[in-house]
């Protein structure tokens, strides 16, 4: 019995060394969890993302909003002054995040083929000013989640001389010389109007329209 003492008492020392270890690992690891976490919460705060939260879109797991046009023939997006007989075409841009999209910013970079009238200098790309905005102000917008931003495609008219006018499109004249961005549209002109939407935090995207002429109207159709 003595003799056995020793080994008894090793095997215990052995244990108690075993639990130690398993203890102290233990306690790593969830230090090691919680640093990861820090870290993960460090960089989702400097990407603008939600501290938490798993229902997020895949494209904002990299801190990137969502876009999405809108448009068909029905108000917001056409809209007819009466009093002055004037007809607008818009486009919107639809946010999908959660999280606000920065310096949206819409680009006419070409129109095919070019408008016949020698009035307009098709000097591509022109910025696209927002709807109820003047010409002046094309800097980039904020849409904010869940929220849409009208920007003004074209507006239309016909003329005393009954030529059907366009204008919205030049954007590049100050404002004291908006009146010579107008031009007028043939009737047998089709045109395709190629878009590029841009923002600092959101996919890149390419929208195209046709246009046409019919009995004194412009048709606009989104391709």
């Amino acid at each position: 019995m003595i003799a056995g003492a020793p080994l008894s008492f090793a095997l215990v020392c052995l244990l108690g060394l075993v639990l130690i270890y398993f203890i102290l690992d233990r306690y790593v690891y969830h230090e090691r969890l919680a640093a990861k976490d820090d870290l993960i919460r460090t960089y989702r705060e400097k990407l603008g993302l939600p501290a938490t939260g798993e229902s997020i879109a895949i494209g904002e797991r990299a801190g990137k909003a969502e876009l999405q046009v809108r448009f068909s023939q029905t108000e917001p997006y056409w809209f007819k002054e009466s009093a002055k007989d004037v007809t607008h075409y818009r486009m919107g841009i639809y946010n999908r995040a959660s999280i606000t999209a920065e310096n949206v910013q819409l680009l006419l970079t070409d129109i095919e083929p070019k408008p016949a009238s020698p009035l307009f200098p098709a000097d591509f790309p022109y910025r696209v000013r927002r709807a109820f905005s003047p010409v002046a102000k094309l800097e980039g917008c904020r849409i904010n989640p869940a929220d849409e931003e009208l920007f003004e495609l074209l507006s239309f008219w016909t003329g005393g001389d009954e030529q059907l006018y366009v204008d919205g499109i030049d954007t590049k004249r100050e404002p004291s010389e908006s009146r010579y961005s107008r031009f007028p549209m043939e009737p047998c002109e089709k045109w395709k109007l190629k878009y590029k939407i841009t923002s600092a935090n959101a996919d890149e995207q390419t929208v195209t329209f046709s246009a046409r002429q019919e009995k004194q109207n412009i048709i606009l159709v989104l391709d």
